[in-house]
């Protein structure tokens, strides 16, 4: 969890072996704001990984959320907040934004966390 303003992402801590799907959840420390709309930019290695989907899972707090696939990246986005959501609800040190899915291609091996943190999937917040 971040200390200060940012994205950050929730990344397992086992090895994930090819074929296998790995989620990524993505959150936001907005203290002492609250968000009203967001975009994060996930760069993903296409040569490891397949992109499978993209949800803010349900979640009551965004309106018109978006994932779009561009090979390289992921952009997940949400534009608005339904009428009776407040700031509280969409403000704090880990306000959950989206999760994405990803599987690992064929003969890809197995990845540690370190390593899949430094080369498959860097994250992106929007500048």
């Amino acid at each position: 969890m971040r200390a200060d303003a940012g994205v950050f992402a929730r990344l397992p801590a086992s090895p994930i072996y090819a074929t296998e799907d790995i989620d990524i959840h993505v959150y936001a420390h907005t203290m002492p704001y609250a968000l009203d709309t967001w975009t994060v930019y996930l760069n993903y290695d296409s040569t490891l990984l397949d992109y499978v989907a993209g949800s803010a899972e349900g979640s009551p707090l965004w309106t018109n959320f978006a994932a779009t696939d561009q090979s390289t990246y992921l952009r997940l986005a949400a534009v608005g907040r339904p009428d009776g959501v407040t700031d509280a609800a969409t403000s704090g040190a880990a306000l959950r934004l989206a999760s994405a899915r990803f599987r690992f291609k064929p003969g890809t091996g197995a990845i540690t966390r370190d390593a899949y943190r430094r080369s498959a999937l860097p994250l992106t917040p929007n500048p």
